[in-house]
Order: C-alpha cells, then sequence, then structure tokens
C-alpha cells in the first residue's frame, strides 16, 4: 500500500507519525508538508516553482527531517515531499495525483483563525478525498 501521511510537526501529526509507522511502517510511506500559500499574493512562477522557492521550505525540510529521523530510529523508511497551497486541496489532490491508497493525518495541526472558522484541514481532507482518510486525535 501507498500511505500519505500528512505532516506538518504538530502535536497531533506527531501522533500521526507514530501510528503511521507503526501501522504503515512495511509499506512505502510518504510525509507531506504543504507550505501554505495564499495565491492571491505569492505567484510562484516569480521565482520558478521550485521547492527551494516555496516560503517556509526551510522550516518545512527541517520538520520533515526529523519525522525522516524518527522513521528510521524505529527501523523504517519515510519518504518526504513538499508542496504550497492550501493544504487541504493539496493533501486531497497530492493523494489522487500520486496513487496513494489511504491518508492518514492528525486532527489539529497548525492552525489559522480562517481554518477555526471555515473547518478544520482534517475535515475538508475527509470530505474531498477520493482515498481513505484516517484521523488521528
Amino acid at each position: 500500500m501507498r500511505i500519505l501521511l500528512a505532516y506538518d510537526g504538530s502535536p497531533a501529526a506527531e501522533t500521526a507519525l507514530g501510528l503511521a509507522i507503526s501501522r504503515y511502517g512495511d509499506d512505502e510511506l510518504v510525509a507531506l508538508y504543504v507550505a501554505e500559500v495564499d495565491p492571491t499574493t505569492y505567484d510562484a512562477s516569480a521565482f520558478g516553482g521550485g521547492t527551494d522557492d516555496v516560503p517556509d521550505s526551510d522550516e518545512a525540510e527541517a520538520v520533515l527531517e526529523e519525522a525522516r529521523e524518527r522513521a528510521v530510529q524505529e527501523g523504517y523508511e519515510l519518504e518526504t515531499a513538499v508542496e504550497q497551497g492550501s493544504p487541504s486541496d493539496v493533501i486531497a489532490e497530492y493523494a489522487d495525483e500520486h496513487g496513494f491508497d489511504q491518508i492518514v493525518m492528525g486532527t489539529h495541526g497548525r492552525q489559522s483563525i480562517s481554518e477555526v472558522i471555515v473547518g478544520s484541514t482534517a475535515e475538508q481532507v475527509v470530505r474531498n478525498s477520493p482515498v481513505p482518510v484516517l484521523t488521528v486525535r
């Protein structure tokens, strides 16, 4: 199975990482960090559109490196990816476009005030995902 772990380094994401490693460690496990970008104020094409140009890419890589190290300590491999955009949209689209069988994510990540008002990222992913979503409290 191919498992996509939505990962932002939050306590809920850490819990989801632990569960994903213990339950799916022998499967292909990919941690995805989504750098939230407001498309009305950020134009990736102006910066070449590469991962190095994603706002907060240094933070994303640091967070993902910690997750990768945790997986290695427990005897498993963890691939990583960084994308930009609206986290709920990007997570669901990434899972669909890359042929994942399931998404694992925490129920509460790093939230902006708009997420509190509009609904959590996890809730939106569950509603829009083309594959099953395992949410972890």
